[in-house]
């Protein structure tokens, strides 16, 4: 003999299946509700991870900046550098031709000695 059966509350059969209606109803319910606490606490958490993530994307962002205006930077002033070398080097030469031409003689004979000098410097072995 099942005690269900002879307790006055569950004494018919269809107060029974009300009674399992009703807590399949309460499951239903109280799942619903974690569930939609659970999801609640995901999107908090998710719209946290972006913004996270967005901050790090925009520092990265303007780190890069920075680095690309800097490396402008160095190459403008490497070709003004490279530019005023050539320059110098021209005036250099210039003026070298000009003194050959109006000092030949004392050209060659300084010529003739840089070449004997180098010609007598002793070369490293190997």
């Amino acid at each position: 003999m099942n005690p269900s059966t002879n307790s006055p509350e569950m004494s018919s059969s269809g107060d029974i299946h009300q009674h399992i209606d009703e807590t399949v109803g309460r499951a239903k319910e109280s799942t619903a509700n974690a569930v939609g606490a659970a999801k609640d606490k995901a999107n908090v958490a998710a719209d946290q991870v972006e913004q996270g993530v967005n901050r790090a994307a925009d520092a990265t962002a303007r780190g890069a900046h920075r680095g690309a205006d800097k490396a402008a930077d160095w190459h403008d002033r490497g070709a003004e550098l490279a530019s005023e070398v050539r320059e110098h080097a021209d005036e250099a030469t210039d003026t070298l031709r000009a003194w050959i031409h109006n000092k030949p003689l004392q050209s060659f004979g300084i010529a003739l000695a840089a070449g004997w000098l180098l010609g007598h410097v002793p070369k490293p072995r190997h």
